[in-house]
């Protein structure tokens, strides 16, 4: 099944025709694939519905009553995305909606006045899609003045009607790209869409796409021509009309678009709330205006940032809370809670006395704080930003600049804001200020380089640390998989310790052949035939897929899984560390877990231990006891933070009283109640360890 996806909305792109030039092209590329036996669908998505004029959808199943399906995306969305007032139309964002909805076993983006060719259509009838190849066609655009309302191919096809042909050029084969974009629907969700980070204009999004394809080690091909009706407002046509490069241009200024980009996870509109109201129509509704009042995300650790980034991206109510407790008793309970969403013009809160006045920042709530974000908040930030060493410190930075703070709750019988104001490191403190255009001081932009500096000089020692724990025997092969933050690194440790290094190989084909570090990079398809037993990489770049897909036996190892790493700074890149920890702690993938921690625990010296409770915890719902007890054992005799060492405690006895080690459990639990009397879990736990040892 092909699915094909147009947009549009009635506001007469083009000219007063576009209703005519839509039903036309579709026409006769409905029957030129039913002659091909090609079976496929039509869905047509009204983006930002124009007030007054009836939907799109309605007339488009007038002319065409064999039309399948209609997505009509509410004006909040758009109201909501758009940070350009002349920008009314947001193509690619409308494309992602379809293309994340899709069902079919192949997806064809275009536009309203493409006609088919017969080549192409044979091409869809004749070939089974490859899921890392990007399907291309040679768009020529045709002369206005021809019949298009009721001419055949052979007058689309004839030269002396063709105005330009717009030729596929290498690399990136990006030119005129959103008429015609072909990809499995793996294809498109491995690359996740088109640029949904920028939201003021929409040309070039589609060039974007070959290029981030490109730099992905995607392949391209073209299927053969299409035929676009030329028409007024058209880019190409934008040169003579004085409008191109304007930023006042209707589809947004020019901006450098040959760069990689990641779309968060809620690309293609996914926490709408979708309504089917018959005939294939769907209605995708903003969630402030259908969605539930509150979305509760509950994680174990709040700093998890990619957990945190996919519940957004389900979540639809109009406010969202993240929390450990899904009790809301910070918050007085969910109908306290509740009560306050009904009347609140905050757009943030957090639990009372939860949070202190930092001297240059404003008020900053203590770690693992929960607080509610309204969905505007939600909408202008999009989620945590995974690559900071505090995810939901440095949204909250982002947010408050943005919305009113409010308290709720009961007071706490200490308050915490009455203790000194949560520590926030240098580097995010200097960029906040920055951002908000406060001057900063020459001793915190010194502070802020050396955090850096000290990061940078410890990566190599790190990293070799990291090779030696993955890789322990000194005589193994292995290979490194870049360019990314850490391939220097890797190969210097691989040199150093003597291991064998079998070559450095690259996923990237602008990367292939070229030398770097005093290596020539190979293509990493070359890997399965070398004899390395272990490939190692920085950032994962979608790298560890295409190795299983060739055959390659060799035990892959990454220190982060994030695949968008390669042009962000060493420090940064560190902290990625932190959003792969966390991502295979959710999983768990405890072998990865175990690998890392060593390098997390060196890195970040004041983390450290609770770098290795989280690993406990891993450890402990993996049913791994005998390694999770180690670990809360290390965190308890050693870990600097009481509360920490507390935690732990807790946890070692309950796994000793699961060893029947009734003796060493009891003193720990009698240690934590006398530093929390209230412990209600010690002390049942302590009863049960008296009751059992008394019975044994």
């Amino acid at each position: 099944m092909l699915e094909i996806v147009i947009t549009g909305r009635h506001d007469e792109y083009g000219g007063q025709d576009f209703l005519d030039r839509l039903c036309a092209a579709a026409a006769h590329n409905h029957r030129l694939l039913d002659d091909c036996g090609v079976e496929h669908r039509f869905t047509f998505v009204e983006w930002n519905p124009v007030e007054g004029r009836p939907p799109l959808a309605d007339l488009i199943r007038e002319r065409l009553p064999w039309w399948h399906g209609c997505l009509i995306v509410d004006r909040e969305w758009h109201r909501a995305l758009s940070t350009n007032p002349r920008l009314q139309f947001m193509e690619f964002f409308a494309k992602n909606a379809a293309s994340r909805r899709s069902t079919a076993d192949a997806i064809l983006t275009t536009n309203s006045d493409v006609f088919l060719s017969s080549e192409v259509a044979r091409a869809f009838a004749a070939r089974t899609l490859d899921d890392r190849t990007v399907y291309r066609a040679v768009r020529i655009d045709v002369d206005r003045r021809i019949d298009w309302r009721t001419c055949g191919e052979a007058v689309l096809a004839d030269p002396a009607h063709h105005l330009r042909v717009n030729d596929l050029q290498p690399p990136d084969y990006g030119n005129s790209a959103g008429d015609f974009l072909l990809m499995t629907p793996r294809g498109w969700m491995a690359l996740g869409g088109f640029n949904e980070r920028v939201r003021f204009a929409k040309i070039h999004k589609d060039g974007q796409f070959c290029v981030n394809a490109r730099l992905e080690g995607y392949a391209f091909e073209s299927l053969g021509p299409i035929y676009h009706l030329d028409h007024d407002g058209s880019y190409s046509n934008a040169g003579a009309a004085g409008v191109k490069g304007s930023p006042d241009a209707p589809y947004g200024p020019e901006w450098d678009y040959d760069s990689r980009y990641r779309n968060a996870a809620s690309w293609g509109l996914s926490a709408a709330i979708d309504e089917p109201v018959g005939h294939g129509v769907v209605l995708v509704h903003h969630p402030s205006t259908h969605g539930p009042l509150l979305s509760v995300i509950e994680v174990a650790d709040p700093s998890a940032a990619p957990e945190v980034n996919a519940a957004l991206a389900e979540a639809t109510g109009r406010f969202v809370v993240i929390t450990r407790d899904a009790d809301l008793s910070a918050f007085g309970g969910r109908a306290a809670l509740t009560h306050l969403l009904h009347e609140t013009t905050a757009g943030l809160i957090v639990p009372s006395g939860s949070s202190a006045v930092h001297p240059t920042l404003g008020r900053v709530p203590f770690p693992g704080t929960p607080y509610v974000i309204r969905r505007d908040v939600i909408d202008a930030l999009v989620e945590w930003p995974e690559a900071e060493p505090d995810p939901a410190l440095a949204f909250w930075l982002s947010a408050m600049e943005r919305a009113e703070i409010a308290e709720a709750g009961p007071a706490a019988a200490t308050p915490m804001n009455t203790q000194a104001p949560p520590r926030v490191s240098p580097s995010v403190e200097v960029a906040t200020l920055m951002r908000r255009g406060v001057p900063v001081s020459t001793p915190r932009l010194e502070d802020a380089i050396c955090e850096r500096l000290a990061a940078a000089r410890a990566l190599p020692s790190l990293v070799a640390h990291w090779v030696a724990s993955v890789a322990p025997d000194p005589a193994a092969a292995c290979a490194v998989v870049g360019p990314d933050w850490a391939t220097p690194s890797l190969i210097e440790a691989l040199v150093e310790s003597g291991r064998p290094l079998v070559g450095v190989f690259t996923a990237l084909a602008s990367e292939a052949g070229t030398s770097r570090w005093g290596h020539r990079f190979r293509p990493l398809d070359e890997l399965a035939d070398s004899y390395a037993s272990h490939v190692l990489a920085g950032a994962d770049a979608r790298a560890a897929e295409r190795l299983a897909a060739s055959g390659c036996g060799a035990a892959f190892h990454v220190i982060s899984g994030a695949d968008d790493l390669a042009a962000a700074p060493a420090d940064a890149e560190l902290d990625g560390l932190r959003r792969a920890q966390a991502r295979d702690l959710a999983t768990p993938n405890i072998t990865q877990v175990l690998a890392r921690l060593p390098l997390l625990s060196s890195l970040e010296g004041e983390r450290a231990w609770t770098h290795r409770y989280d690993a406990a915890q891993a450890c402990d719902r993996a049913k791994r006891p005998s390694t999770a007890l180690e670990l809360y054992q290390d965190v308890m005799s050693n870990s600097p933070d009481l509360s920490l060492a507390m935690r732990a405690a807790f946890h070692t006895a309950r796994l000793l009283i699961d060893r029947g080690a009734y003796q060493k459990a009891a003193p720990l639990l009698a240690k934590i109640l006398r530093h929390n009397p209230a412990h209600r879990a010690a002390r049942d736990l302590l009863d049960r360890a008296m009751t059992r040892e008394i019975a044994v």
